[in-house]
């Protein structure tokens, strides 16, 4: 592990202790927690800054130097550092800080935060990117400051996956709650849909601080891979079809889901069994969208039926050169057996059986679709 890599693990535990600090209950087994957890995080500091300031100090100092020469002294007060942040509501930790009329809109205001909190909160991490972008920009920090780059990217990516996966096994959990009966069961599920919530925004708060760490480090905020996560954005899969009836709402995708390889990716054997299980993802074609969904699922393509739904178990699985109508009518013939869908296949089996489709939703009318 590099010690930018040490750096920013450091700023997880950071703000994992933060986390912890806030919702301390009280108890001596929180406090107990909280105190080695605090414990652990001063020491790999201290050791931290020690490895930093022998790789990256004098790469920083010849930088610093060469900056303050070229602009002849005229540098801002937080010199090396960045200059403080300007009041920019764009991407903030929860995306919640938007414009409306011409007014920023904040978040609402946390309460009050223990000594604690704030004496771990004003520890600084100071990587590359904290660093005024003339000093990044010096040939001395070039290399570490593609380091940091790299490995952000590597963060976005993973959290970005985290966020997606989130959303998957909450629906599952939704679902669930509809099968279950019994006071303490609904409640254990409630508490499992509450945790997977906050697992959401967690991951996306964190897709959000290493986006805006890849702008410091000299990104686009245009660019298209590492877009803007907007609340509205996190959100499950949902295509409408071309036949959307008359006073349906138009929702398309979140971008969020143009890739689908972080299933293929997941390693997580409990994860895996909520993608590959018999209530799986339904994804039924519709016109432009079918064609985007081959574009980014691959070779294969399957359509998950559960046993519930079809009266059978095993998912029907098509590839691009197995007859798209062929399945499709295959689908519908086994949906039409429960009653729950209607209505032809179109031309070449593209259109849609079904106005919706949903992760981890029953394929069926509009109407009766699990919110």
């Amino acid at each position: 592990m590099t010690v930018i890599e040490e750096g920013m693990a450091l700023e997880d535990l950071k703000i994992e202790l933060l986390t912890d600090i806030a919702g301390d209950d009280g108890t001596d087994s929180m406090r107990g927690d909280i105190s080695a957890k605090r414990k652990q995080f001063v020491e790999k500091l201290d050791l931290w800054k020690e490895q930093y300031d022998r790789h990256v100090g004098p790469l920083l100092e010849e930088a610093a130097a060469a900056v303050v020469v070229a602009v002849q002294d005229a540098v801002h007060a937080s010199f090396p550092l960045a200059a403080p942040d300007v009041d920019d509501p764009a991407d903030d930790d929860t995306g919640q800080a938007t414009t409306t009329a011409g007014k920023r809109r904040h978040p609402p205001t946390p309460p009050p935060r223990p000594p604690l909190w704030h004496e771990i909160d004003a520890v600084r991490i100071d990587l590359p990117s904290s660093y005024d972008p003339r000093v990044q920009r010096h040939a001395s920090m070039v290399s570490v400051v593609e380091v940091e780059k790299t490995l952000r990217q590597v963060q976005a990516k993973a959290a970005l996956d985290e966020v997606r996966t989130h959303i998957i096994t909450n629906e599952a959990f939704k679902i669930q709650k509809h099968n279950v009966s019994g006071q303490k069961a609904t409640t254990r599920a409630t508490n499992q849909i509450r945790k997977k919530q906050q697992a959401i925004n967690e991951a996306a708060s964190k897709y959000r601080r290493a986006r805006r760490t890849l702008i410091t480090l000299g990104m686009k905020r245009e660019d298209r891979t590492y877009r803007e996560l907007k609340p509205e954005d996190v959100r499950k899969f949902t295509l409408y079809s071309a036949q959307q009836q008359l006073g349906q709402s138009k929702e398309t995708p979140s971008w969020i889901w143009e890739s689908f390889s972080f299933v293929e990716e997941q390693q997580d054997e409990k994860y895996r069994d909520f993608f590959d299980d018999g209530t799986g993802l339904w994804l039924l074609p519709s016109d432009r969208l079918f064609d985007m969904f081959l574009s980014v699922a691959g070779s294969l393509v399957q359509i998950k039926c559960p046993e519930a739904a079809l009266g059978r178990a095993g998912p029907l699985i098509g590839g691009r050169d197995a007859t798209n109508g062929a399945l499709l009518l295959a689908l519908q013939e086994a949906l039409e057996q429960e009653g729950r869908c209607g209505g032809p296949v179109g031309s070449a089996g593209r259109s849609g059986i079904c106005s919706k489709v949903s992760a981890f939703a029953p394929v069926c009318r509009p109407e009766l679709m699990m919110n």
